[in-house]
């Protein structure tokens, strides 16, 4: 697992792994999973573990 699918309901982040809605080895995959069109997610991100960095994101970003 390379890669990590944060996201909310909400503007605001309830920080760490309480965000976490899934993890893979393609970021592609999480952007396309059931995690982000089974709920009413308002902003993502998908978070590199190799690189330590976010390698895409919604338009929406918590807080705002």
């Amino acid at each position: 697992m390379r890669y990590l699918l944060f996201g909310g309901e909400c503007y605001y982040a309830r920080g760490g792994a309480h965000d976490l809605l899934g993890s893979g080895n393609s970021s592609d995959d999480l952007i396309k999973s059931e995690a982000l069109n089974a709920r009413d997610i308002e902003w993502w991100h998908v978070y590199d573990t190799v690189e330590r960095k976010i390698v895409c994101r919604s338009e929406a970003i918590p807080h705002g």
